[in-house]
């Protein structure tokens, strides 16, 4: 276990490296996140890694994922939601079959339609190999505390080809890591969004 303590010890100190030029109020937003995650993680050395990794990124890199982000914060869920997003961002969905999906949904979404309902009506044009795809889409929207802005956050994920996103898979990836190790799925993911937020701020020049 020593060993493990000392790559701890040495990858959080390559992660607090990352962010040395924050301001106090930051820098100890950060450390707070760090150490919590730390804290609730069966795997600290994995997950201090991990949380190196997207200490790394820039705001181009996270710039397209904010939608993501945006809809774990949106949820009621989040478990189930970011389970639903893995779902779907490792899927091939055709484009046509998207704009049918989410112009079906946001028109029901407008008029108070049950969803479940709606899911089910829709499954005659959903094929087999999608199915799954579709369950992931209708959980995500279900547990959403607006169901319209969440299809909006997905239809920017569509539009910005995250799915076939080599780098926002391996972000992704990531995080799935980091969500496994995890005792606390919630808490990983609501501290991500903090944590993803806080390092961008030192691309940004004030």
């Amino acid at each position: 276990t020593s060993k493990n303590s000392n790559d701890t010890v040495d990858y959080l100190q390559k992660l607090l490296g990352e962010v040395q030029d924050f301001n106090s109020t930051s820098m100890l937003a950060l450390e707070n996140t760090a150490f919590t995650l730390l804290k609730d993680s069966t795997n600290p050395a994995n997950t201090t890694g991990g949380l190196v990794a997207l200490s790394n990124l820039s705001i181009a890199d996270m710039a397209p994922l904010l939608p993501a982000f945006d809809l774990l914060q949106n949820s009621n869920n989040v478990t189930s939601s970011f389970l639903g997003l893995n779902t779907l961002m490792n899927a091939t969905i055709p484009t046509s079959l998207a704009t049918s999906l989410f112009t079906s949904l946001e028109n029901a979404i407008s008029t108070g339609s049950n969803l479940t309902e709606v899911f089910e009506k829709m499954s005659a044009i959903i094929p087999p190999s999608l199915a799954g795809s579709a369950t992931a889409l209708e959980n995500i929207l279900v547990n959403a505390k607006d169901a319209n802005k969440t299809l909006g956050d997905l239809s920017n994920i569509m539009a910005a080809n995250l799915t076939s996103s080599p780098s926002a898979k391996g972000v992704l990836a990531t995080i799935t890591n980091l969500f496994d190790d995890a005792t606390n799925k919630t808490l990983l993911l609501s501290s991500l969004t903090s944590l993803v937020s806080a390092v961008g701020n030192k691309n940004v020049t004030t």
